[in-house]
């Protein structure tokens, strides 16, 4: 199926715009790599002191979830980073960080689990599922204002193919 964003940006024109632009340049996009290669999965390092100072911040700011002091925040078991080509004349090999909601929930319901089970498990949702060959699967990517070059994967969308060619035809309903 050709790509659902003919004629969007690609991963690597976001990267050419915010060298260009820096941080006048879009911070978000929506992305359909052409070939997810891998998805590595590291053990956390854990917050580091900037990140650390943060959490202590957010820590004595006002109640988000009610009277009493907020659950501590604990850094993730593990970071994972998406391999991929961004369209068939890509000629580099892209490799975004996650950052991803749903990335740090798996991570905790597989408690129970080894580090190489639990790395198994988020390698089978993350790309064996999500970037299988019978899903059409997009990158939600965003940077920070002090590094526009450094984009992250914020969440994937993975329809079914079948789906998306309904939608194409007018028959989804």
């Amino acid at each position: 199926m050709a790509s659902v964003l003919e004629g969007q940006p690609t991963m690597c024109t976001l990267f050419d715009r915010a060298r260009e632009a820096g941080q006048a340049a879009p911070s978000l996009g929506l992305i359909q790599p052409t070939a997810i290669t891998d998805l590595e999965v590291s053990p956390h390092p854990g917050w580091n002191t900037d990140q650390l100072a943060k959490v202590s911040q957010l820590q004595g700011s006002s109640p988000l979830f009610g009277p009493g002091p907020p659950p501590a925040l604990e850094a993730p078991r593990f970071q994972g980073a998406y391999v991929f080509r961004c369209s068939a004349t890509c000629r580099r090999r892209h490799r975004l960080s996650i950052l991803d909601w749903e990335f740090v929930t798996l991570q905790r319901r597989l408690t129970d689990l080894g580090d190489a089970e639990a790395r198994d498990e988020i390698r089978r949702r993350f790309l064996t599922m999500m970037c299988s060959p019978d899903r059409a699967t997009f990158f939600f990517v965003g940077n920070q204002a002090k590094r526009p070059q450094a984009f992250s994967v914020l969440g994937v969308f993975y329809p079914p193919l079948e789906d998306l060619r309904a939608l194409a035809q007018g028959s989804l309903f």
